[in-house]
């Protein structure tokens, strides 16, 4: 495994600083004005140019253990600063969220740089408000969920924080739940019907496009669910079948398929974790599907696959945004490399390595923050306990 960020006082591991400080030489100066969502989970051996062995999904206990700190509620205000009032632009900030069996997996951000982290194990939801200081942390909602808090993604529309109520751990029941940013209540709840008869479902990432419709995807069917922007407010609408195809179907072993979702230049575009691809969902000038084109990918040293992709989100220097994480993986991960498209190819540039088990991503004004989710060990890969969870904010 990689360095681990999870240290106190925090430390920065030397190949993370020395992949940014390549980055911010070339990184457009602070006071860029960008929001996003970012979200997924974690569930299967990766398939890429570099083998390693398989892992298997242990028994987890799902209900809401967290230690949270902090206020309940939503009561938290809208925070309007960024977090270069406490630092530089160009600094790496660690943020320290509370509770020893939190394991972060979804985080998202609202227009005003609010952060939304979710939890595999619990249906907490915490929030944080730039500056972004650990002993700012509060929750943000409780009990609105069966499962666990995995994607998620705001709605600023109709002021709603999406999240994927789900747990690898019992693949029986998904849904995507509506919850007021305000009041941290659920408004709606929109079920995940499996693709077949008792088949296993799972809402991993949450996307919306510029039209304001909702896109889930099922890592445990080959398929991208939809629900309407009408619709998303409404209890009881089922997310409704749209795209369903055999290249993102789950294989290995656990099998595992798409992953983390996101629309960028118009385009919406997923990635299957275990085969380390990424797809672009081809729409037509209705925006219903036509078909799918993998992505070719490249790197400095030639051909490559992306290793266990996670969350992806885009950026605004044009490019997406893809967490690797290599939670079963042998080989390299642990990074969040950027991929600058071009038409149906891209090229793989790595901003920053030496993260643990990193699942998802979300830019603000002046950072890309990363989810360190230590799912290694949650997944009894690792069986020593997990570090302190933290966010760790990357500088754009």
């Amino acid at each position: 495994m990689l360095p681990s960020l999870m240290t106190r006082p925090p430390r920065i591991p030397t190949t993370l600083l020395l992949s940014y400080s390549l980055a911010l030489t070339l990184a457009p100066g602070c006071g860029d004005d960008s929001t996003g969502a970012g979200s997924g989970t974690t569930g299967a051996t990766d398939t890429s140019d570099t083998s390693g062995e398989s892992g298997t999904i242990g028994e987890s206990d799902t209900s809401d253990t967290s230690d949270t700190s902090s206020t309940s509620g939503a009561d938290t205000e809208q925070g309007t600063s960024t977090g270069c009032d406490t630092g530089p632009c160009d600094a790496v900030q660690v943020v320290s969220l509370p509770g020893a069996d939190l394991f972060p997996e979804g985080i998202a951000s609202d227009e005003s740089g609010n952060l939304f982290v979710g939890s595999v194990t619990s249906s907490t939801i915490l929030t944080i408000a730039p500056p972004y200081q650990s002993e700012d942390v509060s929750v943000f909602s409780t009990g609105q969920l069966t499962r666990g808090a995995i994607g998620l993604a705001v709605d600023e529309a109709h002021g709603l924080l999406l999240v994927c109520d789900s747990s690898p751990f019992e693949p029986s029941a998904s849904a995507l739940i509506a919850i007021d940013q305000k009041s941290g209540e659920r408004v709606a709840e929109h079920v995940l019907e499996p693709a077949v008869k008792e088949a296993p479902v799972l809402c991993n990432d949450v996307a919306l496009d510029a039209s304001g419709a909702v896109f889930v995807t099922d890592s445990f069917g080959a398929r991208v669910l939809r629900i309407s922007s009408e619709d998303i407010a409404s209890d009881g609408v089922a997310a409704e079948p749209w795209f369903a195809d055999e290249v993102l179907a789950p294989v290995g072993e656990p099998a595992f398929g798409p992953n983390g979702v996101a629309e960028h230049d118009g385009e919406l575009y997923v990635v299957n974790f275990n085969l380390g691809t990424l797809l672009r969902i081809d729409r037509g000038p209705s925006g219903d599907p036509t078909g799918l084109t993998e992505i070719t990918l490249s790197n400095s040293d030639g051909p490559s696959l992306l290793v266990g992709p996670d969350g992806i989100a885009s950026s605004s220097a044009g490019t997406l945004l893809v967490v690797e994480n290599g939670v079963f993986a042998g080989g390299p991960g642990n990074r969040l490399p950027e991929v600058t498209l071009d038409g149906d190819t891209g090229v793989t540039t790595v901003l920053a390595e030496g993260l643990d088990i990193p699942t998802t991503v979300v830019e603000t004004e002046d950072h890309h923050w990363v989810v360190q989710g230590q799912l290694d060990h949650l997944f009894g890969v690792d069986k020593t306990p997990p570090g302190p969870f933290e966010l760790v904010g990357l500088p754009r």
